[in-house]
């Protein structure tokens, strides 16, 4: 790509921010550089998550490092995206306007499970989504109503484009 393409596609990409940024502000929403991480004074602090970054959470043992970092990717997951420039090789597309098909896109989100198997993040998830202390689903001291927000939030969460890699755990 040379200099003036990417100059252009720059510009185009801010002044796209800049027109979500003003929607986001009309309908009250908070005005962040990225994607929400879902909590909103983490939101205010850094601007949310942004694409061209890798995020990495450090802490230590049981800080609950696994768990902002999935709520954080589910917040990604379930929100579709408006595309920056619809698709290139689509020829009803153009860098301001998007066809109607490649206007919004789901974007994935994948969870690098270190430690333990691909079933404790998601069940966290749906935990803390239904509000259910996961502690009482071990120990049989969950309720019916409990169980039914369980079940809810986890088939909420199974339909989000979310990934966990466990392949490295040891």
């Amino acid at each position: 790509e040379d200099a003036s393409s990417t100059v252009k596609r720059v510009f185009d990409d801010l002044e796209h921010q800049i027109e979500e940024r003003e929607a986001a502000e009309a309908a009250g929403e908070p005005t962040i550089a990225g994607y929400s991480t879902g909590i909103l004074p983490l939101d205010r602090r850094v601007g949310g998550l942004v694409p061209t970054d890798l995020t990495i959470l450090t802490g230590l043992e049981k800080d609950g490092k696994s768990s902002l970092g999935a709520q954080m990717c589910a917040s990604v997951a379930r929100r579709p995206r408006r595309m920056h420039a619809g698709d290139p090789a689509c020829r009803a597309c153009s860098p301001k306007a998007p066809c109607e098909r490649h206007a919004w896109r789901w974007f994935g989100s994948l969870i690098f499970q270190g430690e333990g198997d691909r079933e404790t993040p998601l069940a966290r998830l749906a935990g803390a989504r239904a509000r259910v202390d996961l502690a009482k689903l071990r120990t049989g001291g969950i309720s019916r109503a409990e169980f039914d927000r369980l079940q809810s939030a986890a088939s909420d969460i199974g339909a989000y484009p979310l990934k966990v890699d466990d392949e490295h755990t040891q």
